[in-house]
C-alpha cells in the first residue's frame, strides 16, 4: 500500500526498516509516497501511517479539527479507531481535499 510520506524522510524509513518499507514506483517517485508491505505491520501501524497520511493531505484546519494540535500520529478520540472505518474516513477526506485542493491522489497496490 502506498501512503504519504515526507519525501526528505522517505529514504531513512525504508532504509531503517526494509523489512516494512518501500521506496515508490519509479512512475511515483515525484509523490510524496512511500509504500508498505500490510503483511509485516499490525493494525495500530496501519490506524498511524493512514492517520499521519491524511493529515498531510488536507488543510492544516481539518487536521487540527480532528486533532488538535498534537503532532503525532495518535488518533483523536472523535476518529475511529476501526482500521477499516479509518481507512473509510481517509478516502473521504482524501476526496474532499482533492476537491478543496485539487490535486491529491491515493496510492495502493
Amino acid at each position: 500500500m502506498g501512503f504519504a510520506f515526507p519525501k526528505q524522510e522517505s529514504a531513512a524509513l525504508v532504509a531503517g526498516r526494509p523489512d516494512k518499507f518501500l521506496m515508490p514506483l519509479p512512475r511515483d517517485e515525484r509523490y510524496n509516497w512511500v509504500r508498505v508491505r500490510l503483511d509485516a505491520i499490525d493494525e495500530t501501524e496501519l490506524t498511524e501511517l493512514i492517520v499521519e497520511a491524511w493529515r498531510m493531505v488536507v488543510p492544516k484546519r481539518v487536521a487540527a479539527a480532528h486533532l488538535g494540535d498534537r503532532h503525532t500520529a495518535s488518533v483523536a478520540p472523535d476518529l475511529p479507531c476501526d482500521p477499516g472505518e479509518v481507512a473509510t474516513e481517509y478516502r473521504r477526506s482524501v476526496g474532499r481535499a482533492e476537491s478543496a485542493i485539487g490535486e491529491c491522489r491515493v496510492q495502493t497496490g
